[in-house]
């Protein structure tokens, strides 16, 4: 849970757990532990879509690791062709982007 959020919690599930136990004073007073209640999964619902997105994004951190590594390999190649293809002209490797000082 995030810090700021499990604060929150742990401030809600403190305060209830006053009022539960000193219930005959709060009695006359607003604030019953259903509202408490109904506050704390307001916070613990929003901590859980956000570690959902978490692992959303971190799949698709991974998926565009995978992607980059499969491009990577493509244009590796194509790059190779080029500078075999134009062995006889290093200069022409230039309008490729590629930068052969070998």
């Amino acid at each position: 849970m995030l810090k700021y959020l499990d604060n929150i919690a742990k401030r809600f599930e403190q305060i209830k757990k006053g009022i539960e136990i000193n219930k005959n004073m709060w009695q006359f007073f607003p604030g019953d532990t259903i509202q408490l209640e109904s506050h704390l999964n307001e916070v613990i619902e929003k901590d859980d879509e956000i570690e959902s997105l978490k692992k959303s994004l971190a799949k698709k951190f991974y998926e565009a690791r995978k992607l980059r590594d499969e491009k990577n390999l493509i244009l590796t190649r194509l790059e190779k062709r080029a500078i075999g293809i134009h062995a006889d002209e290093p200069g022409k490797l230039k309008e490729y982007g590629i930068n052969n000082n070998k």
